[in-house]
């Protein structure tokens, strides 16, 4: 069996800022989960598109 995580990576206002990240930032702070997913051991890291429209 392996387990993994998925992610749509969506620019999302924070819920508790309400601060939106540039789309830079967000792709900076995907390559940071999915190198700690790799250094816990996940198998797998997802990623989705989600269209604007």
């Amino acid at each position: 069996m392996q387990i993994g995580i998925d992610s749509f990576a969506a620019l999302v206002p924070d819920p508790i800022t309400g601060q939106t990240v540039t789309a830079q930032q967000r792709i900076a702070h995907l390559l940071e989960e999915i190198r700690l997913a790799d250094e816990v051991g996940l198998d797998q890291f997802g990623l989705g598109e989600v269209s604007p429209h």
